[in-house]
């Protein structure tokens, strides 16, 4: 994914929180890698370092095109697709171009289904090295 970075709280911290605005929407997260500089464009990955639970921070809504949006709290709401399952908990979701891997609990909906996920934190590292 894409991302232009547009504040960096505290550059000097190990993973600083830095705010971005990509095409699928703006949002907070941990940066790992090399520190950014505010205006730098960069390809990153991203990921959700939490357990999740079917019906509760992940649930199936109705189709929507992929978003991600800036939680009061600092974290973020994605708005994906299931692309991928597996029996142990293991979720693939699609976010445009991105692919996240997640693990959730629980029943989960078909794959293609429309997922909401509400993540406490996300951390992008960085691919353009």
């Amino acid at each position: 994914m894409m991302v232009e970075i547009i504040a960096i709280e505290d550059p000097s911290a190990a993973e600083p929180r830095v705010e971005v605005r990509s095409a699928l929407g703006r949002f907070a997260a941990r940066w790992s890698g090399p520190p950014p500089v505010v205006g730098d464009r960069r390809a990153v990955e991203l990921s959700v370092g939490h357990t999740f639970t079917w019906g509760v921070d992940i649930a199936p809504v109705e189709a929507r095109p992929h978003a991600i949006e800036l939680r009061p709290d600092g974290g973020a709401v994605l708005w994906a697709s299931v692309e991928e399952l597996d029996e142990d908990g293991g979720v693939g979701l699609r976010l445009g171009p991105s692919l996240i891997m997640a693990e959730a609990f629980g029943e989960p909906p078909e794959i293609g289904a429309t997922v909401r996920l509400e993540a406490a934190t996300v951390t992008l590292t960085d691919v353009d090295i």
